[in-house]
């Protein structure tokens, strides 16, 4: 079975809901997921805030997410961990973005692009 990388570069609930539903689903059927965070929502994750919900109708879906039962983002973020879903930064966006390796560490792996693009080779690819 091909790889599976979603590659998210949006903050707020609904995206990163989305890649973790989509992550945990395909690790669940023996695919091999990476996560590549970039940009707004790699901030949030280095400010453990990823999935923390946005004005508006982020924050109207967040809201009917716990309302029906769905589970945390925290959970999920969690089980992807245990999981074995990968979670990379590329090096030169972290630095972009203002995100210092330190505020990485035990969150996501600093990766190179080349490493990146070869792991995508014949992969599904998904961008968020």
């Amino acid at each position: 079975m091909s790889p599976l990388v979603i590659h998210l570069e949006r903050e707020g609930f609904e995206s990163a809901y989305q890649a973790l539903t989509f992550a945990l689903t395909a690790r669940a059927m023996g695919q091999d997921v990476a996560i590549v965070l970039a940009f707004g929502a790699l901030r949030a994750l280095a400010e453990d805030r990823l999935g923390e919900p946005l004005p508006g109708p982020d924050r109207w879906t967040a809201t009917r997410a716990g309302q029906i039962g769905t589970a945390s983002l925290a959970s999920m973020l969690a089980d992807a961990r245990a999981l074995d879903v990968k979670l990379w930064a590329c090096e030169t966006v972290a630095r972009m973005a203002g995100v210092d390796p330190e505020q990485l560490a035990g969150k996501a792996e600093l990766v190179g692009l080349p490493q990146i693009i070869k792991h995508q080779q014949n992969a599904q690819v998904l961008y968020l």
